[in-house]
């Protein structure tokens, strides 16, 4: 069993992304007798969703399971659904307009990872985590709805919080401003992404008789 995990690079000014870093961490390990495939997507409309539809084909996954940054996010986010609507600019300039991601889809499709299982995993690792309603309308979202509707295979979004390095380095440019920003160390992080994995891929196992 093959499972694609996938990150994105950094955007917004930022010369980082916690969740490309999970990624590539997690890139060639073993999780519960499952390989990991990890890839970075492009901060950019519509090719995100290509490039993590042909990485999953490339790895002949059976599993997609997608993180994205989320400023202000205190614990791992498992998002229970992602909306048909782009917003913003992208890393290209390109902006989103309030377009929808597939014309004429459904508002909203639900994650296909079974987000009980991994919040309680995440727990269990000793890492904050919740359910959330609302990926927000960026490029998260954006994977969290194009990439379960372009795959056959169980995929969702996993939002996370920003590192602690990024929070001072707003603090030093902004102040008081951005004093009290939440973030989480990356090898937290990464516990969390593993515990996802594998609460995934026990749910894929066929269950022994």
């Amino acid at each position: 069993m093959r499972v694609l995990v996938t990150g994105y690079e950094p955007f917004g000014g930022s010369d980082v992304n916690p969740s490309a870093e999970i990624a590539r961490s997690l890139d060639g390990r073993e999780v519960e007798g499952a390989a990991v495939v990890g890839r970075v997507l492009p901060v950019r409309w519509f090719e995100a969703i290509r490039v993590a539809a042909a990485a999953a084909a490339e790895a002949d996954a059976e599993a997609v399971v997608m993180f994205g940054q989320a400023g202000g996010r205190a614990a791992m986010a498992i998002e229970r659904i992602g909306i048909n609507v782009c917003e913003g600019k992208d890393n290209a300039g390109e902006d989103g307009a309030g377009r929808p991601i597939v014309e004429g889809g459904p508002d909203g499709v639900f994650s296909r990872l079974p987000v009980h299982d991994v919040v309680a995993a995440m727990r269990s690792a000793g890492v904050p985590a919740e359910i959330s309603n609302s990926a927000g309308t960026y490029l998260c979202n954006h994977a969290a709805y194009g990439v379960p509707q372009a795959l056959s295979i169980p995929a969702g979004f996993i939002h996370v919080p920003m590192l602690p390095e990024q929070v001072v380095r707003l603090e030093m440019q902004g102040g008081r401003a951005a004093a009290g920003r939440a973030s989480m160390p990356l090898e937290m992080m990464v516990r969390a992404a593993e515990a996802a994995v594998a609460a995934t891929v026990r749910r894929l196992q066929p269950v022994a008789r």
